[in-house]
């Protein structure tokens, strides 16, 4: 093995011919560790290792094993502070989206005399400036989390239906 002079940062080359940088060790042909590690993840080697993922998660998704750990996983995942909030910020979604479909639509059941009090905001998913009236009632229990939940379904639905959002 050839000795390397002290000044040479590999053999043949005094830096990487990728990056021309010297920071990272020589990994072979003239190129660094970490420009050998991007070259190597690009193109035909990347789709080969995600085809070979794929087809053993397709081996295996269907297993009794698999399905066990999962569900275990889960449930844990599940009891976890953001497991509880996840599940909560769904259903609250859930909920806004059906208010809003249903004053928008005139359908459905909607309580306006408890609904009057409720938080008002302007719409910022149209150029109207529309004043909105949530069914969130500002009390004891309420927080901001919920008037951006609303204010996030109320904007999908601008932009869904391109339609100004319903007012009262």
């Amino acid at each position: 093995m050839k000795k390397l002079l002290k000044n040479k940062w590999s053999g043949k080359h005094d830096k990487c011919i990728v990056c021309g940088l010297t920071k990272k060790k020589h990994a072979c042909k003239g190129v660094c560790m970490s420009c050998y590690d991007k070259n190597r993840n690009v193109g035909e080697r990347k789709d080969s290792i995600n085809k070979i993922s794929k087809d053993r998660y397709d081996r295996i998704k269907n297993t009794r094993e698999f399905k066990d750990r999962r569900n275990e996983y889960m449930v844990r995942w599940r009891k976890t502070i953001s497991g509880r909030y996840s599940k909560n910020r769904r259903l609250r979604q859930a909920k806004y989206s059906r208010y809003i479909k249903n004053l928008a639509e005139g359908t459905g059941r909607l309580n306006f005399k408890k609904d009057k009090n409720g938080i008002r905001y302007y719409c910022e998913g149209c150029n109207k400036n529309c004043c909105i009236t949530t069914n969130i009632q500002p009390n004891t229990n309420f927080f901001m989390g919920n008037v951006n939940i609303y204010k996030e379904e109320q904007i999908k639905y601008c932009k869904k239906y391109s339609i100004s959002p319903p007012t009262r």
